[in-house]
Protein backbone atom coordinates (compact mmCIF):
# COMPACT_ATOMS: atom_id res chain seq x y z
CA UNK A 1 0.00 0.00 0.00
CA UNK A 2 2.82 2.37 1.16
CA UNK A 3 4.65 1.87 -2.61
CA UNK A 4 1.55 2.22 -4.26
CA UNK A 5 0.64 5.63 -2.86
CA UNK A 6 4.39 6.84 -2.81
CA UNK A 7 4.22 5.90 -6.66
CA UNK A 8 0.75 7.08 -7.43
CA UNK A 9 1.24 11.02 -5.81
CA UNK A 10 4.30 11.84 -8.07
CA UNK A 11 2.38 9.97 -11.05
CA UNK A 12 -0.44 12.07 -11.03
CA UNK A 13 0.96 15.43 -9.97
CA UNK A 14 3.05 14.68 -13.30
CA UNK A 15 -0.20 13.85 -15.40
CA UNK A 16 -1.67 17.00 -13.97
CA UNK A 17 1.04 19.27 -14.81
CA UNK A 18 2.10 17.88 -18.32
CA UNK A 19 2.32 20.68 -19.54
CA UNK A 20 3.35 24.69 -17.84
CA UNK A 21 1.26 25.75 -18.11
CA UNK A 22 -1.92 23.89 -19.12
CA UNK A 23 -3.42 25.96 -21.71
CA UNK A 24 -0.75 25.28 -24.07
CA UNK A 25 -2.97 22.28 -24.68
CA UNK A 26 -5.48 24.46 -26.47
CA UNK A 27 -4.02 27.52 -26.91
CA UNK A 28 -0.77 27.72 -28.61
CA UNK A 29 -0.33 24.10 -30.02
CA UNK A 30 3.17 25.37 -31.76
CA UNK A 31 4.59 25.44 -27.87
CA UNK A 32 3.72 21.84 -27.01
CA UNK A 33 7.20 20.01 -28.14
CA UNK A 34 9.00 23.28 -25.85
CA UNK A 35 6.58 23.32 -22.51
CA UNK A 36 5.22 20.05 -22.40
CA UNK A 37 6.73 16.71 -21.26
CA UNK A 38 7.10 14.09 -24.00
CA UNK A 39 3.69 12.12 -22.90
CA UNK A 40 5.31 8.42 -24.89
CA UNK A 41 8.55 8.98 -22.61
CA UNK A 42 6.46 9.49 -19.41
CA UNK A 43 4.03 6.45 -20.00
CA UNK A 44 7.36 4.17 -21.00
CA UNK A 45 8.68 5.27 -17.40
CA UNK A 46 5.32 4.31 -15.45
CA UNK A 47 3.71 1.46 -17.07
CA UNK A 48 6.84 -1.39 -15.98
CA UNK A 49 6.79 0.34 -12.35
CA UNK A 50 3.05 -0.08 -12.39
CA UNK A 51 2.84 -3.82 -13.71
CA UNK A 52 5.79 -4.53 -11.02
CA UNK A 53 3.69 -2.79 -8.35
CA UNK A 54 0.55 -4.96 -9.79
CA UNK A 55 2.27 -8.13 -9.89
CA UNK A 56 3.45 -7.36 -6.29
CA UNK A 57 0.33 -7.50 -4.92
CA UNK A 58 -0.39 -9.98 -6.64
CA UNK A 59 2.47 -12.21 -5.40
CA UNK A 60 1.73 -11.30 -1.62
CA UNK A 61 -1.06 -13.79 -0.98
CA UNK A 62 0.77 -16.70 -2.37
CA UNK A 63 3.35 -16.51 0.24
CA UNK A 64 0.93 -16.91 2.64
CA UNK A 65 -0.60 -19.40 1.14
CA UNK A 66 2.28 -22.34 0.68
CA UNK A 67 2.91 -21.48 4.69
CA UNK A 68 -1.12 -23.24 5.29
CA UNK A 69 -0.98 -26.46 6.67
CA UNK A 70 -3.40 -27.96 4.23
CA UNK A 71 -2.69 -30.38 0.97
CA UNK A 72 -0.44 -29.04 -1.64
CA UNK A 73 -3.37 -29.34 -4.45
CA UNK A 74 -5.44 -27.30 -1.70
CA UNK A 75 -2.91 -24.97 -1.65
CA UNK A 76 -2.01 -24.64 -5.46
CA UNK A 77 -6.33 -24.17 -6.37
CA UNK A 78 -5.52 -21.21 -3.75
CA UNK A 79 -3.01 -19.97 -5.64
CA UNK A 80 -4.42 -20.32 -8.94
CA UNK A 81 -7.66 -18.39 -7.44
CA UNK A 82 -5.81 -15.56 -5.84
CA UNK A 83 -3.79 -15.14 -9.22
CA UNK A 84 -7.10 -14.69 -11.68
CA UNK A 85 -7.29 -11.53 -10.24
CA UNK A 86 -4.67 -10.78 -12.40
CA UNK A 87 -6.63 -11.34 -15.34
Amino acid sequence: MILHTLWFVPGVVTEIAVCSPPSVLWLKLELIPEKCILYSTFFMIILPVELLLDAIVLAVPVFYIINLKLPWARRAELIVIFLLGGV
